[in-house]
């Protein structure tokens, strides 16, 4: 590799949003004869607004033609994405910007595919990275660099630390996209080395862990999350570790938290109590939160009064605490304070409201309210929402 081929490239992965060097290198490629340089040259032409009509539909279509290389560029993770010659979308999806790899989805990777991927000279780039299911693997040869703890059962992530990629990911989701409107799903992946992952991601924006057995405390205490702006946690068994989340100061700019535990198999009072989520509502680090969302909390009435008196709806423009045990008491307590009243959006499905606390919070004239499916006063059934396996 020339030198100046060099130092373009390390201006890129220094600062990726550099449109003058993604330029110099889509030349420098095209004088070297390589076809990526006109891809990139087409794909920085198509980004201008002013591109329209005839002269974009015939860049578009030069885009097409040049993606005929994209097997070279891919090279050794290409047979982890096509499938006998085709486009293998319907699991595995990948997309292009500024002729590198921009966002990848495998669906149920392997470690021969995570170690191609890692590798992947064109992938140097990338913002966006989803992983399907991710789950149990014993029949397996480690490598020296893979990095596998010895005996681990779950070694697909370990190859993925020493990705250079990771220093420029914006989006990381590990384990199935969930429909947030139900409340019952199948977790089959396992969080395991997803915190140490997560902590070479220093530009990360959204993070969405729907996977099990992740070192919760670890990833909630991370320094280097100072951009994440939305971060989501579904599954996990264990009582979340909340406390952390609240003293880490790294996460002042979060705006949206989405919890949502496992199936319980311990009873009360399941993984999302009042004293871990008070914590939580009394952070002096989370100013930015504007959208709160607690499923299958134990919390209660106590819950609502502890929301109430910490403040926290002042700030937020969301409160959904769906598949919990709110009763009338707690619905007082909340159309009680004038503050709730700021809300745009408030969600109490699955509790156990009645008539009253359900007029109550409808009088309340939140312009997005919900209070389907009440179950009995008492019921633990919320104890049993999320991941059955």
């Amino acid at each position: 590799m020339s030198s100046l081929r060099a130092a373009l490239e390390q201006a890129l992965f220094d600062n990726p949003d550099d449109r003058a060097a993604h330029a110099a290198y889509a030349d420098l490629l095209a004088e070297q004869g390589d076809p990526r340089g006109e891809f990139i040259q087409v794909q920085l032409a198509l980004e201008d607004p002013a591109c329209t009509g005839e002269k974009r539909r015939e860049l578009e279509y030069r885009e097409q033609m040049l993606l005929t290389h994209e097997r070279e560029w891919l090279g050794e993770l290409a047979p982890h994405l096509f499938e006998d010659g085709r486009h293998h979308r319907l699991h595995n999806h990948w997309s292009w910007s500024r002729g590198w790899l921009d966002e990848v989805f495998l669906w149920m990777p392997g470690l021969d595919s995570i170690r191609a991927l890692a590798r992947c000279p064109a992938a140097h780039l990338l913002e966006g990275l989803e992983l399907g299911e991710v789950g149990y693997q014993t029949d397996y040869e480690p490598r020296p660099d893979d990095g596998i703890p010895e005996g681990s059962e779950y070694p697909c992530l370990y190859p993925l630390l020493k990705a250079p990629f990771l220093a420029n990911l914006r989006f990381f989701r590990l384990g199935e996209e969930v429909n947030f409107e139900e409340g019952h799903y199948n977790c089959r992946t396992s969080g395991e080395g997803a915190a140490d992952l997560v902590a070479r991601m220093p530009r990360l924006v959204d993070l969405q862990l729907l996977a099990d057995e992740t070192d919760l405390r670890r990833l909630f205490s991370l320094p280097n999350l100072t951009r994440l702006l939305s971060l989501l946690v579904y599954h996990d068994r264990d009582r979340y570790p909340l406390e952390a989340l609240a003293a880490n100061p790294a996460l002042a700019a979060l705006e949206r938290l989405r919890l949502h535990p496992a199936h319980s198999y311990t009873g009360e009072p399941g993984s999302l109590p009042l004293e871990v989520i008070t914590p939580l509502l009394r952070s002096p680090h989370l100013g930015s939160l504007k959208h709160l969302h607690l499923h299958g909390s134990s919390m209660g009435d106590a819950g609502c009064q502890e929301v109430v008196r910490s403040g926290v709806l002042r700030r937020l423009e969301t409160l959904d605490l769906r598949w919990g045990c709110i009763t009338e008491e707690g619905a007082r307590v909340l159309a009680s304070s004038p503050d709730v009243r700021r809300l745009k959006s408030l969600r109490v499905d699955h509790n156990q409201l009645t008539g009253e606390g359900l007029a109550l919070l409808g009088a309340l004239g939140i312009p997005d309210l919900t209070s389907a499916g009440q179950d009995e006063p008492g019921s633990d059934e919320y104890l049993y929402t999320g991941d059955m396996e």
